[in-house]
């Protein structure tokens, strides 16, 4: 009697970026649910072109080089990159409506404080906290 082995939905899929793979989508597709999963994949970089955006961006902008294994940089570059995006768009936001200098100081202290950072683990350690998640998807939630 042959083995049987467990089919694996493996789907190739193409990034915005241009780069393709083949990757594993769990779930049934009953209701599309992996067809949508594959059709987001097209609407994000891959994740070396994450990271490679993410250091250029970090770069230019004068963020502090993240200390770290490499695998703590690439994947601190990437949250750091978001968060402080996020944040330098709701300063400017903020800007247009005249804050006190108080509170436009206050919050490029803030953004000078998160740019010096360089500790990888710091960051990832604080991926979920309230202030690092909500500057990040304001970022998300802005760039479309």
């Amino acid at each position: 009697m042959a083995e049987r082995r467990p089919m694996m939905a493996l789907t190739y899929i193409t990034y915005k970026c241009g780069h393709e793979d083949r990757i594993q989508i769990y779930g049934t597709n009953v209701h599309g649910e992996r067809d949508r999963k594959a059709a987001w994949y097209n609407t994000i970089d891959c994740p070396e072109c994450r990271k490679a955006n993410a250091a250029r961006w970090c770069a230019e902008h004068g963020c502090a080089p993240l200390e770290g294994s490499p695998k703590q940089v690439a994947w601190a570059e990437t949250i750091r990159f978001e968060a402080i995006a996020g944040l330098e768009t709701l300063y400017e936001e903020m800007q247009a409506n005249n804050p006190p200098e108080t509170v436009s100081e206050n919050a490029r202290s803030v953004i000078r404080q998160a740019k010096g950072e360089t500790r990888a683990v710091w960051w990832i350690d604080n991926r979920d906290t309230p202030s690092v998640r909500e500057a990040a998807s304001h970022y998300r939630d802005n760039r479309r």
